[in-house]
């Protein structure tokens, strides 16, 4: 359970590191005031995704480089990052897609997704609309990032494929491990969505 001070403290810190992860590209800021999104229709209106969009400043359009590559998209790129991801009524149900789906991050073609229209939504990553729950919430995901970053860096140096490029086993049992001591973390999920 996500108290009212721990989603602003989770933000600084998601921030903090961004800044001085080797492998960013650009930059995330914290606002001063929360954003204004009634203007922004893929907004979500209440919950922990909307102060995420609300609290962090997306400038430039910064990417989490490395092994967890993934561009995130600030409120104002949201409209164009659902340029077809658009239901069309060809989906099969069975694929888990939902019309109320919003893009928020992308990596390689694939996206991670929120329901807007549901407050308390889970993240789902989501690869040619066939959808399936990596984390909780924004909170959860964001920690196991961290948690995975850290491996890559502190634990292997970068060294984490072999001379295939293949990532190696070790690398991968560790994130694995990492990555389920993070509450509310769907561990199988996270590790398809960024290594299968």
């Amino acid at each position: 359970m996500t108290t009212p001070d721990e989603a602003p403290q989770a933000f600084t810190q998601f921030v903090t590191l961004f800044n001085t992860w080797p492998d960013s590209l650009g930059q995330l800021h914290l606002r001063e005031s929360p954003a204004d999104l009634t203007a922004i229709a893929e907004a979500p209106r209440a919950g922990i995704m909307s102060s995420y969009f609300q609290w962090i400043d997306f400038p430039d359009r910064p990417m989490i480089g490395g092994d967890f590559m993934l561009a995130l998209y600030g409120p104002d790129d949201l409209p164009k990052a659902q340029e077809g991801w658009h239901a069309t009524g060809d989906e099969n149900p069975a694929w888990g897609w939902k019309d109320s789906f919003t893009v928020f991050a992308d990596r390689h073609g694939d996206v991670l997704v929120y329901d807007r229209l549901d407050e308390h939504s889970a993240i789902f990553g989501s690869i040619q609309k066939r959808s399936f729950k990596v984390a909780a919430n924004i909170l959860a995901l964001i920690r196991a990032l961290e948690a995975g970053i850290a491996v890559q860096l502190n634990e292997f140096n970068d060294a984490t494929c072999d001379d295939d490029d293949d990532y190696t086993p070790a690398f991968l049992s560790r994130v694995r491990e990492v990555v389920g001591d993070v509450e509310g973390t769907d561990v199988d999920g996270f590790m398809r969505f960024f290594f299968e």
